[in-house]
């Protein structure tokens, strides 16, 4: 998949305040710009929330791809309903979200209570696979760990499944999916082209958000909220039990991956991770506080909904699939990777544009990079 992030090279100085920032190594500088690797990048968003000189952003779809279709759907995640104190205040943004030139506007909280249900009635150790983020980390980093993500599809293409096959008489149906965090602007065909999804575009919250504003109104369409599928984008509300454990924030997530893969945390059948802090609640295209909105759930009255007939398995072959290599082929590499590191001082300053000495010398063996990006030795031969 591709990244994202939106690189503006005009306004990036090379800083390398977004390199150091990058939890899986996937930015170097090159030719003092900042370049992205698709094959490593898990759209986590940590080096645009420190990039001070505003040279990376994200961007869903515009709400214009509506006029593209004869018949539109919205989809609307529960983690946007926990910044209300009450239904009547989620029913009036539902209304202003119609407004917007949708057809029809659904919460996606009974889906995600399917999704939910689903999750823990596969057996365990199960890894639920929810975020993209913590879903891409497992890929790229701990490969041994895969066989235990869940098979359960996202919330989203479950719907879009449903609403498909409900809508099926009629013509040019376009779903819609708001966004509360940036990883999932790529759960869709546009804009970043993954048509193996059954979502046809993503919108980021943020920036629907000040069209709502502008346009108040005291009419509400009803929203009738699934408890379950509710409370599981809230960490707080999220189900627990002695079986069960939660982690939220990457750093947290990616320690337990690392004490999960050498078996020293075992005793979990079923393991919930999110890269946003408090959960979804806490993602980057939502406008309010996490801190406070984490408690809004307990003044939000909601039903036991249940939608039959869906499949809620994930059909599709992901894209973005791990390379495979033999052992030997991988012991190679490491041997080859620890020669180059023999020549290469170690301070991993990045000053060469990459994250660490390591970084480099597998670059070197990639035949991406030389020796000679290292500044240390050319000033070394220099002087």
């Amino acid at each position: 998949m591709k990244p994202t992030i939106i690189i503006n090279k005009e306004s990036c100085e090379g800083c390398i305040a977004c390199l150091k920032a990058c939890p899986m190594n996937a930015i170097i500088i090159e030719n003092g710009r900042v370049k992205i690797d698709s094959n490593r990048c898990i759209n986590c968003l940590h080096c645009l929330n420190k990039c001070k000189d505003h040279a990376l952003s994200t961007k869903g779809s515009s709400l214009e791809a509506i006029k593209d279709y004869d018949f539109t759907i919205c989809l609307v995640p529960s983690a946007l309903m926990h910044h209300f104190e009450s239904n009547v205040e989620i029913e009036k943004i539902f209304y202003a979200i119609h407004e917007l030139g949708f057809d029809e506007v659904f919460d996606l909280s009974p889906f995600e209570t399917m999704a939910e249900e689903a999750f823990f009635k596969e057996e365990g150790p199960c890894i639920s696979s929810f975020c993209p983020v913590c879903k891409r980390v497992i890929k790229y980093d701990y490969p041994t760990l895969l066989e235990q993500l869940s098979k359960v599809d996202y919330p989203s293409e479950i719907a879009s499944r449903y609403y498909r096959k409900k809508y099926s008489d009629k013509t040019n149906v376009g779903i819609f999916l708001l966004c509360e965090c940036s990883s999932k602007l790529l759960l869709a065909k546009h804009p970043y082209n993954n048509y193996q999804y059954e979502t046809d575009h993503t919108l980021a919250i943020r920036d629907i958000f000040p069209l709502i504003k502008l346009n108040p109104s005291d009419k509400r369409k009803e929203v009738r909220l699934s408890y379950k599928g509710f409370s599981y984008s809230n960490v707080e509300s999220a189900y627990k039990c002695s079986s069960h454990l939660i982690a939220d924030g990457l750093e947290k997530v990616i320690d337990i991956l690392e004490k999960r893969e050498i078996n020293r945390i075992n005793n979990f059948e079923h393991y919930s991770f999110y890269s946003c802090f408090n959960g979804c609640i806490g993602g980057d295209l939502l406008w309010g506080n996490p801190y406070s909105c984490k408690y809004n759930y307990q003044k939000i009255k909601c039903e036991d909904i249940k939608i039959e007939d869906v499949e809620v398995f994930n059909p599709r072959v992901e894209k973005d699939e791990v390379i495979k290599e033999t052992f030997k082929e991988r012991i190679a590499f490491y041997e080859a990777v620890g020669e180059v590191l023999k020549k290469l001082p170690g301070y991993d300053c990045a000053a060469c544009g990459y994250p660490s000495c390591r970084f480099l010398a597998e670059a070197i063996v990639k035949n991406k990079a030389e020796v000679s990006n290292c500044k240390i030795l050319r000033g070394e031969d220099e002087t």
